[in-house]
């Protein structure tokens, strides 16, 4: 008499064989519909909501190569000639496209950081409601993502930077109240 027995753990959970592709494709679908189908648009195993692209154009290309919209379908032409965008992938409000903002966000994801551009802007992406949507201001100061963002100060602009960087939650709650 032969006895194969199979156990499998997901999630910290053991099952036997005979449920595994149930618990598997249940799993998955339940995580589909907590996280929405926007996931699917980041890189595999990162984790990460924000894209950064050149021009808006590359965006447009990048979403017709990784999602199964149609390829008749085309950004608005203002959309398209946006330099430096970047893109949140917001669980709430689908995709939230900043301009210029793959020049001030910092990630390590992000190749078009540019710490001179960043020094001189940041500050608007923080205070900003017209810059920057709430959802992504929230992504943006709690993974403190504007290291650069500061203001003048007569001591200095490393007194003026530490201001700005001690107090981002403050600033970002204090300026744009509705958004908190």
């Amino acid at each position: 008499m032969k006895m194969f027995s199979m156990f499998v753990s997901l999630s910290s959970v053991w099952y036997t064989s005979t449920k595994v592709f149930d618990v598997i494709a249940g799993e998955k679908a339940k995580k589909e519909k907590e996280e929405g189908p926007l996931l699917c648009l980041r890189k595999p195993g990162s984790g990460n909501p924000m894209l950064y692209f050149r021009t808006g154009l590359d965006f447009d290309n990048w979403i017709k190569a990784h999602t199964s919209f149609n390829e008749s379908m085309t950004m608005p032409d203002d959309l398209i000639g946006v330099e430096f965008p970047a893109v949140y992938l917001c669980r709430d409000e689908g995709i939230l496209f900043l301009s210029n903002g793959s020049r001030v966000i910092y990630d390590k994801d992000n190749p078009y950081y540019d710490k001179t551009f960043a020094q001189e802007n940041a500050l608007a992406f923080l205070v900003s409601e017209t810059v920057t949507p709430k959802e992504l201001l929230h992504h943006l100061v709690d993974n403190k993502m504007l290291p650069d963002a500061h203001m003048n100060h007569f001591l200095g602009s490393e007194r003026g930077l530490a201001l700005v960087q001690e107090n981002l939650d403050f600033m970002a709650r204090f300026m744009r109240s509705d958004d908190y």
